[in-house]
């Protein structure tokens, strides 16, 4: 089977284009939100929504894991055409949440006998209600991905990704029209509330009811054995999801911690947000098309499934190479704009960001397989191996070295848990040879000397300083580099009738 058949490309070209339109509008309103509370709310009043949404947001824990392995039932059932697992399996997880919901029903009651306002140290007059309607948004979110896992299961991710995504962004959206009209902190939540009631609920279930009728959305009872078998499975997956916020927060507590002074927290905390967007663009690509290599392993199409994974790493490893090339050369002039020369950029900690991006793009396609397929076990040893090494390598790095310090410590462990673990199990568990690794890696090297070379040459010629010369810088760097990334990209066999397509209808008469 080919692994860019029609309908194949259409669904891993819709599947990317919905997580990169959500993640770019969801980014911009987020950098157009700060000054939007803080000039209506000032700083205090800014500060206290953003610990009640902190403090609310633990509730996430509830979880437990459910939907990633729930979610890895259903593919599996889809894989087999057996829309009726599919909907046992969601009657099964509302029976499983129903209980954690009410679990959460009973913490909210004592936490609203017992508000911690002094323990949160927030001072707005209605943080107590605010913070209680914000924790009751979050806890009917907590079933709310089950329904995302359903809509991929009968291959609708991209609209999966569009209604998860909506309820994100509108809710955003209604929090700022309540604060520009003079809003307070409560009215905010209640507005966050009714759309995760509208947008987050009501909209996927109707869909799903008039898409596949099939699913009846009724719990059903379980047997016991059958609870503890979902939920030890469930477990595994959130042990391992728990460990993403400690490897997010951990360096940065040490380096309060060991460095007070708070430099060289800043200078890590920056670089870091300034590299993510690699990450984020290899994310999204692995994303879409991992699902649809676990369609395909549940088919038996194995031969499918290891020609997409190569390609997905040559894709995903020669974008990353491009990007971290541009951003290496760019670094200084776009911090000199965008920390308006309060702080500089330092290319040793960018380059141990980036170089580790590159090298972990097939570990990142295959823990996000291993995760689809329900490889939990796996991953949990993988996360607590970065999670135990970053610890270590902080606390041993971080003293002598600062904040580059942190990037060292954090980057060797994702290389070994990540960059060396995940592509060796999941080369083991799904039969595929070693060789499908080298397109990421040769795209990678490939991309990262097109991208710096280009990039070098224009900011030398342009040397940009102002917001709009790096627009200007940037879209100079495209120019060359966007046709040159077909070839880099793509293999002869699918870029040839690409070119035809695209030139071959110019030069066709009428």
């Amino acid at each position: 089977m080919n692994p860019l058949s029609t309908g194949l490309a259409r669904r891993l070209i819709s599947g990317t284009g919905a997580l990169g339109v959500t993640m770019v509008v969801w980014s911009v309103l987020q950098i157009l939100a700060v000054p939007v509370f803080l000039s209506h709310w000032g700083t205090q009043h800014y500060a206290d929504w953003l610990v009640l949404n902190a403090a609310a947001g633990l509730l996430a824990l509830l979880e437990l894991g459910i939907n990633a392995h729930l979610g890895a039932v259903m593919m599996a059932a889809a894989g087999r055409d057996d829309t009726s697992g599919i909907d046992r399996t969601l009657s099964l997880a509302l029976t499983l949440y129903a209980v954690t919901l009410g679990l959460g029903v009973l913490l909210l009651v004592g936490v609203g006998l017992v508000w911690p306002t002094p323990l949160l140290a927030v001072t707005a007059p209605d943080t107590g209600a605010a913070g209680l309607v914000l924790a009751l948004s979050i806890l009917l979110l907590v079933p709310r991905s089950i329904l995302g896992s359903v809509l991929a299961a009968f291959g609708r991710f991209p609209l999966a990704t569009y209604l998860g995504g909506a309820q994100q962004i509108l809710g955003l959206v209604a929090q700022l029209a309540i604060v520009a009209a003079g809003g307070g902190l409560l009215a905010a939540a209640l507005a966050q509330l009714a759309v995760v009631i509208l947008v987050g609920w009501l909209l996927p279930v109707i869909l799903i009811r008039h898409l596949h009728p099939c699913i009846r959305f009724r719990p059903r009872p379980a047997r016991m054995e059958e609870i503890r078998r979902v939920l030890y499975r469930s477990g595994l997956h959130a042990v391992s999801a728990a460990t993403g916020p400690l490897l997010l927060n951990l360096p940065v507590l040490l380096l309060q911690r060991l460095l007070p002074d708070g430099t060289a927290l800043v200078l890590f905390t920056t670089m870091r947000t300034y590299a993510g967007a690699l990450r984020q663009i290899v994310s999204q690509l692995v994303l879409s098309s991992a699902m649809e290599m676990t369609r395909q392993h549940h088919r038996g199409e194995a031969a499918g499934l290891s020609r997409l994974f190569a390609l997905t790493g040559r894709i995903a490893g020669g974008a990353a190479g491009l990007l971290a090339g541009l951003l290496l050369v760019a670094g200084d002039p776009v911090f000199q704009v965008w920390t308006r020369h309060a702080l500089a950029f330092d290319p040793l900690l960018a380059l141990s960001f980036l170089a580790v991006a590159l090298l972990v793009v097939p570990g990142l396609l295959g823990s996000t397989l291993l995760r689809l397929t329900d490889h939990a076990q796996t991953l949990l040893l993988a996360s607590l191996l970065q999670a135990g090494l970053s610890l270590f390598l902080c606390l041993l790095l971080i003293p002598p070295l600062g904040a580059l310090g942190a990037g060292l410590a954090v980057g060797a462990a994702e290389l070994l848990a990540v960059g060396l673990v995940a592509p060796w199990q999941v080369c083991r568990r799904f039969g595929l040879g070693a060789g499908l690794l080298v397109p990421a890696f040769a795209a990678g090297a490939a991309g990262l000397l097109l991208g710096g070379t280009v990039a070098a040459l224009i900011f030398h010629l342009l040397r940009p300083d102002t917001l709009a010369g790096l627009i200007g810088a940037g879209l100079a760097w495209a120019v060359p580099c966007l046709p040159a990334a077909v070839p880099l990209l793509l293999p002869p066999a699918r870029w040839r009738p690409l070119r035809d397509r695209l030139f071959g209808s110019v030069r066709r008469p009428g």
